[in-house]
């Protein structure tokens, strides 16, 4: 498999052309713009797809969230429902700005997850 994170339209059409999947970034906090950048890319990769005679299903999407340190738990919860809402099912946290230490890391997911 062939997972690229390019986000320049050549890049991203490139993915739909060829790549099993690709690999986008979502900034917490952030605001809307950053999710209909998202939005952008995905169509770009799915006509690229769609020309290439791909089916834009069969090409993973994951999603990296990178987490501002002050950023609140409700902040990264609300982005998840977002990009969940619209589409995105594999997405992975990243709290190395936020916490550091093993403990501090699972208590920050405890409530995360409780949210």
């Amino acid at each position: 498999p062939s997972t690229s994170a390019p986000s320049p339209p050549r890049g991203l059409r490139r993915i739909g052309e060829r790549a099993d999947g690709w690999l986008a970034v979502a900034q917490v906090p952030a605001g809307v713009h950053h999710i209909d950048s998202l939005k952008r890319q995905c169509a770009i990769i799915d006509a690229a797809a769609l020309a290439a005679g791909r089916d834009p299903a069969a090409i993973a999407s994951n999603v990296r969230i990178n987490v501002a340190a002050g950023s609140a738990v409700d902040q990264v919860a609300d982005t998840i429902q977002t990009l969940t809402d619209i589409g995105y099912s594999d997405l992975f946290v990243d709290l190395k700005f936020v916490v550091s230490g093993v403990d501090a890391h699972l208590e920050w997911v405890q409530r995360l997850v409780a949210r």
